[in-house]
């Protein structure tokens, strides 16, 4: 690569990485972003933003430029992804951006429909004069893709597609702004500039910066969550503030917000940084309610002493202490002072402390283990033989090793709570371990202490934390896409005679839906995209140019007959904001589903049997026919020899 180049091109600070390669190429003949990525880093089109292969792209062309640091740093988003990623995780982030990976290069991403379109780069007019004068030419700056911002933020206007033309999924959640809105979304996209422009540490936009500064703000309590407030507050804060409909459904519940605030506040976890700038700006606008502003008290813990009493006690109230206590620990604390001043007391005094010989010689420990099998308590052979607890105890674990006291004295109710545990799963045999506790909680508590294993061995398995349901997409987004689908069918088969063929992979491009998306919402039956094979679209081609009145009656048929017969949604018009969603059909249903394919099929074959009946007038003209229907004429001798085959 670099004994072609002749002079090094240009690249300017903020310029992504897939704009520069393109017009590098581009001074080849080859205005193409995908062969620039096959020819030089022999890889697929990386995300704008966020490519892959840095280093091998530093290694061919990019050190011509700085280090691969510099590259980072001033060319992709690394640093504004960064503020949503824990501390320790910059390094991978890097490590996915340097070389190519399994799995995402974006560490922490949007759900799904709501970053669908983050790849998608604006322009802004007065930026483009700027890039003219000063480098003259137009490219492609980072901080025109940030995601659901569509407002300039160094000059403040409506930032335009590339393409001229709104791409369908955007033209349905995207409506012209008002002032209020114009100054919000501006100040929003500053800050996402601000992340971009700067590292983590000066950008003041990390999640550890924001969660000190809430903190800070008096909306973080001392016990280091956030207030019960926060939710509402910041729900109304930026209710109607912006003219993007998935930034409005990202406010419309306080359970998304506080998931939001959750992130942020857990160390260890990832959260997209366009929340924390949402937060952040929250916090410099909005002052906590006078009842959370309130200072909070300083709990302050005092260290309890035993101090020496004033006045040495008397010898008969030592007696009388160590007497009751029974050991030298209980009259001292009876007597108000540490053990060591007691025993320097009773040496003092001469008393003897010790009631028993210092060992438990074997005719004692006979005596004892007697006085056990006769059934004495532990308590009773402490009073009798004047000897300690531990002693006592200890004599009893020499006779029963498996046995304690404690265990014995609680036998009969531990068997009564199993046979109430066994009958209450006996009641609720559907019921998981969770919802047994919840009916049970005092029951569940003594068995899990008292016979902890029994209970597991006797308790419903234990479900998985998922219980194998995958989170569900935003319903008001899942319509907008379906629209946006609809509306891409509808753009394929007009006008008739220029029909295009419907395909997953144009209906993707049309609304720029990532294919990721549509695949997990075709598969979920959360929506219904229509397709159809290369020989329909092609026996339709035919048809058109044969027959035309005879295709019109087969799709007005097919429209009017079938189970989900719709009007195609009426597009709304840009400077309105539709109160209701117009999404065409929707998901069908299983029966639904087979009557469609069996009318389908029926029609299919109406459509070959008028095929093989003008066999003759096209065998006579078949290039005529092949141009007329736009079509080669190899695909024109398939049609005719299937429709031969099948419809008759």
């Amino acid at each position: 690569m670099n004994s072609n180049l002749l002079s090094i091109p240009p690249f300017p600070d903020g310029q992504i990485v897939n704009d520069f390669l393109r017009r590098t190429f581009s001074y080849g003949g080859k205005d193409s972003v995908r062969i620039a990525n096959r020819l030089l880093l022999n890889n697929r089109v990386a995300l704008n933003g966020m490519p892959n292969c840095m280093g091998k792209f530093h290694r061919e062309l990019g050190h011509h430029y700085g280090d691969l640091d510099y590259l980072i740093d001033h060319h992709t988003e690394y640093n504004f992804y960064c503020c949503g990623l824990p501390r320790h995780k910059f390094a991978l982030q890097k490590e996915r951006l340097i070389n190519k990976l399994p799995g995402p290069v974006r560490l922490c991403r949007l759900p799904l429909l709501f970053g669908s379109t983050e790849n998608r780069y604006l322009r802004c007019p007065e930026c483009d004069e700027l890039q003219l004068k000063e480098v003259g030419f137009t490219y492609v700056h980072r901080r025109t893709g940030a995601p659901l911002v569509n407002v300039c933020p160094i000059h403040g206007v409506v930032m335009r597609p590339r393409e001229e033309q709104l791409l369908l999924f955007d033209s349905r959640c995207l409506f012209p702004p008002d002032d209020y809105q114009r100054g919000m979304t501006m100040k929003l996209a500053q800050r996402i500039n601000i992340c971009m422009e700067n590292t983590v540490e000066h950008s003041q936009h990390h999640k550890d910066d924001v969660l000190q500064y809430a903190a800070g703000r008096g909306w973080i309590g001392d016990n280091g969550r956030w207030n019960r407030e926060t939710a509402s507050e910041l729900k109304l804060f930026y209710q109607g503030a912006f003219s993007d409909a998935r930034l409005d459904i990202m406010f419309a519940s306080e359970e998304s917000i506080q998931n939001a605030l959750s992130k942020i506040s857990r160390p260890n976890a990832s959260i997209h940084p366009e929340w924390l700038c949402i937060v952040k700006l929250f916090l410099d606008e909005c002052a906590p309610p006078s009842s959370l502003s309130t200072p909070s008290k300083t709990i302050v813990t005092k260290n309890k002493k035993l101090a020496t009493p004033a006045e040495t006690p008397t010898k008969d109230l030592v007696v009388e202490a160590l007497a009751k206590g029974k050991t030298l620990d209980a009259a001292a604390q009876s007597l108000g002072m540490s053990s060591a001043f007691l025993r320097s007391i009773t040496k003092f005094y001469e008393i003897d402390v010790s009631a028993r010989p210092k060992k438990v010689d074997a005719a004692l420990s006979t005596q004892i283990r007697a006085a056990y099998l006769d059934g004495c308590s532990p308590r009773e052979i402490q009073k009798m033989f004047k000897i300690s607890a531990s002693t006592a105890y200890r004599e009893f674990k020499a006779i029963n090793p498996d046995i304690k006291p404690r265990d014995r004295a609680y036998t009969p109710s531990v068997d009564l709570d199993k046979k109430m545990w066994l009958l209450m799963r006996e009641k609720y045999p559907d019921a998981s371990r969770g919802e047994l506790r919840e009916f049970e909680p005092r029951l569940y508590m003594r068995l899990y202490r008292n016979a902890k294993e029994w209970m597991e061995a006797n308790s419903p398995l234990r479900k998985p934390r998922t219980n194998g349901v995958r989170p569900q997409p935003n319903k008001q987004l899942v319509e907008l896409a379906q629209a946006a689908l609809f509306d891409a069918t509808e753009w394929c088969t007009t006008p008739p005679e220029n029909r295009s063929r419907k395909t997953a992979y144009r209906a993707r491009r049309t609304t720029d839906l990532s294919e990721y998306a549509v695949n997990a919402l075709t598969k979920r039956k959360l929506v219904r995209l229509d397709t159809e094979s290369k020989a329909d679209f092609h026996m339709d081609r035919v048809l058109q140019a044969i027959d035309p009145r005879q295709l019109d009656l087969y799709q007005d048929r097919t429209t009017s007959g079938s189970p989900i017969a719709n009007t195609p949604p009426v597009r709304k018009a840009a400077t309105d904001k539709p109160t209701t969603i117009d999404n065409g059909p929707g998901p069908l249903s299983p029966r639904v589903r087979a009557a469609l394919k069996h009318s389908s099929r029926a029609f299919a074959k109406e459509k070959m049997k008028t095929i093989s009946r003008h066999a003759d007038e096209i065998l006579s003209h078949p290039a005529a026919v092949a141009k007329k229907a736009g079509i080669r004429t190899e695909s024109l001798q398939k049609v005719l020899k299937l429709a031969t085959k099948k419809g008759s």
